[in-house]
């Protein structure tokens, strides 16, 4: 019985119109003021203030010594709609704050090789788009990786292998050289490339056998080859390299940074490839400033050779 009524119950439900024509007539205290500020003939107020006393069922203005006054229905009435008001505000004020990049923090990872050069250039050009955008970059071991992505903790994460986990999709979007790091007067800097037949016998440095910088090595020089000093990443073989213990071979992201010590890259001839996979949660879709730093990423590594 009682859903019967409620199905049966007229709709009250009013126009925005409606709501801005009974909002200016409060706000200005007279017919004649609310028409000047909308913009309209005083009657088409009148009739439309009657129409909205029909729907309503109760009278919203009455007159006290020949002058218009809300009735106590028509205060609670503006009560609401004022409230009603402040909310749209606040919606337009966080979608504005949304479509300025600043309002939710944009967490990228990397395995160390990609924190030289590539990823902190990709955040730079998407600041330039987003100057409010608050960011954070996490250098990440391999142990952290899944965690991080898989609990929402971060949104990319660039690595040289795939990450191989349920929960995470990888793909690779680029692909890099193996280079030599090597002071800019020692005689092979002089070739813009180098040939590997002319590093044994030099004082090398790499990474330890097994990584994914240091295998490719021994898989091109033969494991006859003496290394020197062994390092666990290539960013510290790189500073090894710049500090005199030795020429340095690296992946190409690695050798982008900043090379100081008078060191020069040169890219090897005919060299392994490193491979370049951003990964993400497999369920995951991208908020609209991690979509943008994939788009700034992939136009970085898109010239690349």
């Amino acid at each position: 019985m009682t859903a019967a009524r409620e199905e049966a119950a007229p709709s009250r439900r009013l126009s925005s119109r409606q709501i801005e024509v009974f909002r200016a007539v409060m706000l200005a205290g007279s017919l004649s003021g609310a028409a000047r500020e909308l913009n309209v003939s005083q009657p088409s107020l009148t009739r439309t203030l009657r129409r909205m006393e029909d729907l309503l069922g109760f009278s919203l203005f009455g007159r006290v010594r020949g002058r218009l006054a809300p009735t106590a229905e028509g205060r609670l009435v503006f009560a609401r709609v004022q409230h009603v008001q402040n909310q749209l505000r606040e919606l337009d004020a966080a979608v504005a704050q949304i479509a300025r990049g600043d309002s939710v923090l944009l967490r990228v990872g990397a395995s160390p090789s990609f924190a030289q050069w590539l990823v902190p250039e990709a955040l730079a050009r998407l600041r330039r788009q987003l100057p409010a955008l608050p960011l954070q970059f996490d250098v990440l071991t391999l142990n952290q990786m899944v965690d991080y992505l898989a609990l929402g903790r971060g949104e990319w994460v660039l690595t040289m292998t795939p990450i191989a986990h349920p929960a995470i999709e990888s793909r690779v979007v680029a692909e890099g050289r193996l280079v030599c790091v090597l002071p800019a007067t020692h005689p092979l800097a002089a070739s813009t490339t180098i040939d590997p037949a002319a590093l044994p016998g030099q004082p090398l440095i790499a990474c330890e056998p097994g990584t994914p910088h240091g295998q490719p090595v021994r898989d091109l020089l033969g494991p006859a080859v003496e290394v020197g000093t062994t390092s666990r990443f290539a960013d510290t073989a790189m500073r090894l390299a710049e500090a005199g213990l030795g020429l340095a071979l690296v992946d190409e992201f690695t050798a982008r940074g900043t090379l100081g010590g008078g060191c020069v890259a040169r890219p090897l001839a005919a060299p392994p490839c490193f491979r370049v996979h951003l990964n993400r949660a497999r369920d995951a879709l991208p908020s609209r400033p991690a979509a943008l730093f994939e788009a700034e990423l992939l136009a970085l590594l898109a010239p690349m050779p």
